[in-house]
């Protein structure tokens, strides 16, 4: 079940980055990261890169921020430590824009 709600989040990510709609499609891509992670880790972080993109594209840093500690987490459980270290660093260093941006 929970590829299969991934999947469809993913395509509906994919429709509505198609029309321009870059807010909901990170945010679309982030509920297939949530989705995927139970079962799916590669798709899991597919989603996760994809959506901080857009996140970022959007100058939304601090959503990126939170999902790439989210993925820290998953790559933590992976036993990929350094990932985790390397997402965890991504997360600080979008905080600090966020922060410069004020």
């Amino acid at each position: 079940m929970p590829k299969e709600a991934g999947d469809a989040f993913t395509e509906a990510a994919c429709i509505y980055f198609s029309v321009d709609r870059l807010d909901l499609s990170a945010h679309l891509h982030g509920d297939a990261f949530n989705a995927y992670k139970i079962d799916h880790f590669e798709s899991a972080e597919r989603s996760a890169r994809l959506a901080v993109d857009l996140y970022i594209t959007k100058t939304q840093f601090h959503h990126a921020a939170k999902l790439h500690v989210e993925l820290a987490a998953c790559f933590q459980k992976h036993r990929e430590l350094q990932k985790a270290l390397e997402s965890v660093t991504e997360a600080i260093d979008l905080l600090e824009l966020a922060a410069a941006m004020r």
